[in-house]
């Protein structure tokens, strides 16, 4: 297992698998029933929080230094990790929408922004959100998307619980 806390826990839809994150700087995906570990990718950084596609095929996970990191764990393959900078500081919390192929991040820069993942969007410009939504005080602690994925909610250490329009970012 792990060998330094455990920040988050993703089970997938189906309930074949759980992936968790460490502070120990790896991701690992277990196998339900089993309850054994067979995914460990290592990642740069404390895991602070991860989050997956319904049947975890895909794991989103942000770190210590703000980063996403994303890999596709479908495959026999090992997982390639894909980083990618887009905080300026700690990533706390990150929601995948399902059905759009987005991720919502919340950080201790006090944003709340939205990325798409989707393959040609991803690998042309995935520095700049598509939504960067402003208004916290402090951290952001939790993300969270209704599930029509029409709106983000978020939570901060301001004090604070915002309701987002995931299209237009009011």
């Amino acid at each position: 297992g792990h060998t330094a806390p455990i920040f988050s826990l993703e089970y997938s839809a189906e309930g074949s698998r759980i992936v968790s994150g460490s502070e120990d700087r790896t991701v690992r995906v277990w196998d339900a029933k089993a309850f054994t570990s067979y995914r460990f990718p290592q990642i740069e950084e404390g895991c602070v929080t991860i989050s997956s596609t319904p049947d975890c095929s895909r794991v989103f996970a942000g770190n210590l230094g703000g980063k996403l990191l994303s890999w596709n764990i479908s495959s026999d393959k090992e997982a390639v990790v894909e980083t990618l900078c887009v905080h300026n500081d700690s990533i706390f919390a990150i929601q995948y929408m399902p059905g759009l192929d987005r991720v919502v991040t919340g950080s201790r820069d006090q944003t709340v922004n939205v990325w798409s993942m989707a393959e040609t969007e991803f690998t042309k410009n995935i520095s700049t959100p598509l939504n960067k939504l402003l208004g916290h005080k402090d951290s952001v602690y939790s993300v969270d998307v209704s599930p029509d994925n029409k709106i983000i909610f978020s939570a901060s250490g301001d004090s604070s619980v915002r309701l987002w329009n995931s299209i237009t970012g009011e």
